[in-house]
C-alpha cells in the first residue's frame, strides 16, 4: 500500500515538474517556429519575389468615349515557387504626356482584372510604374519598375451632319478628273473593261479586247469630278472642343464615303515624312488615317502642298483656306 501511494506521488511530481518546465519554454517554443517559418518561406519565396513581371493586355485597342476598357494583369514568371500577392500600380497617359489617372490593382493567385473608362477622343498608352512582390505570408515585398504598356485608341462617335460640304461638290462632266474608285457615264475615258453582262449596251463592247480574249468585254466609262475634297483639322488638346472636332470630322468623312464623293485628308508631318494628301478609299482607311492624326497632334501644319483648297474642320463648323 506504502509503496503504490509512494509511486503515485513520484509520478505526480515528475508530471508537475514537467509540466512546469514546458510551461517556461512553450511561449519561447512558439516564437522560435514562428521566426523559423517567417525566414524559411520568405527565402523560399525571395527568388520569386525578384523575378516576377506582370503582363498587362485588353480587349480592344479600339474604343469609343465612355466605353468600358478591360484590363487584364497577369503574373508572369517560370518558377516553380511563386511570390504571394502583387500590388500593381499602373498610370493612363495621354499623347500630350500628360497622367490621366492612377490607378492600383492587387494579383491574388495569378490573374487581376480592371476598368476603365476614358472621356475623350485620342492616343493612350497604359504604363505599369511599379510592383510590388510580397512573400508568401505578405510580411516583407520587394519593389521593381516594370515597363510593360499598351496602348489604344478612343475613336470618335458617327453623328449625322448639316453641314452644306456635302452638296457643294457634285460630279461635273466638264471636269479633268475622275472618280478613282467607281465608273461613270464618260466613255472618253475609260474606267474599266468587264465581261458583257445581259443588259449592256452593245455599243460599249470593246471589239479589240474581246477579240484577244476570244469572248465579249464591255467598256466602263468614267465618272467626271470637279476636285477632289481635302479635308484637316488640328489636334492640340484633349477636351469636350476636340471631341466635337473628330465626331464632325469622322462623320463627314464617313458621309462623303456613303455618298461615294472622293476626297482627301491632310495628314500631319510625322518624323521625317512631310505634310501630304491621303485619298480616303474604305472606312478602315479612314480609321487608320484618324490614327495617324492622334498620334501626331499639331497647332498648325507646315510644308502643305500648294494650289489647293483646305476645308479646315474647327469645332462644329467648316473654314476654307487657300494654300
Amino acid at each position: 500500500m506504502m509503496k503504490t501511494i509512494f509511486k503515485l506521488c513520484f509520478v505526480s511530481l515528475f508530471l508537475f515538474g514537467l509540466w512546469n518546465l514546458m510551461l517556461g519554454y512553450f511561449p519561447f517554443l512558439l516564437f522560435f517556429l514562428f521566426v523559423f517559418l517567417t525566414i524559411f518561406l520568405s527565402l523560399m519565396s525571395l527568388k520569386a519575389m525578384r523575378h516576377t513581371d506582370v503582363l498587362v493586355s485588353t480587349d480592344k485597342h479600339f474604343v469609343e468615349r465612355q466605353d468600358n476598357i478591360y484590363l487584364t494583369f497577369q503574373r508572369r514568371d517560370s518558377l516553380s515557387i511563386h511570390c504571394g500577392q502583387i500590388i500593381i500600380e499602373y498610370k493612363v497617359i495621354d499623347v500630350f504626356e500628360q497622367c490621366i489617372s492612377r490607378r492600383q490593382v492587387t494579383i491574388l493567385d495569378e490573374v487581376a482584372m480592371d476598368v476603365i473608362t476614358l472621356p475623350h477622343c485620342g492616343f493612350y498608352t497604359i504604363q505599369i510604374e511599379q510592383i510590388r512582390c510580397y512573400d508568401l505570408l505578405q510580411c516583407f515585398f520587394h519593389r521593381c519598375v516594370s515597363h510593360q504598356n499598351i496602348s489604344l485608341y478612343v475613336l470618335p462617335k458617327y453623328k449625322k451632319t448639316n453641314l452644306q460640304l456635302l452638296d457643294t461638290f457634285q460630279e461635273h462632266p466638264d471636269a479633268i478628273d475622275y472618280a478613282t474608285h467607281h465608273g461613270g457615264d464618260d466613255y472618253s475615258e475609260i474606267y474599266e473593261v468587264r465581261k458583257y453582262h445581259e443588259n449592256d449596251s452593245l455599243r460599249h463592247i470593246h471589239w479589240k479586247a474581246s477579240l484577244k480574249k476570244n469572248e465579249l468585254l464591255v467598256k466602263v466609262g468614267s465618272q467626271p469630278i470637279v476636285k477632289r475634297i481635302v479635308l484637316a483639322m488640328l489636334y492640340h488638346q484633349n477636351d469636350d472642343y476636340s471631341d466635337k472636332q473628330f465626331d464632325v470630322f469622322f462623320s463627314l468623312c464617313s458621309d462623303l464615303l456613303r455618298k461615294q464623293i472622293p476626297f482627301e485628308i491632310l495628314v500631319p508631318q510625322c518624323h521625317d515624312v512631310l505634310s501630304h494628301n491621303e485619298y480616303i478609299e474604305s472606312v478602315e482607311h479612314l480609321r487608320e488615317v484618324l490614327q495617324k492624326i492622334m498620334k501626331t497632334p499639331i497647332e498648325r501644319f507646315d510644308n502643305i502642298p500648294k494650289n489647293q483648297m483646305i476645308y479646315m474642320i474647327k469645332g462644329e463648323n467648316i473654314e476654307v483656306y487657300q494654300s
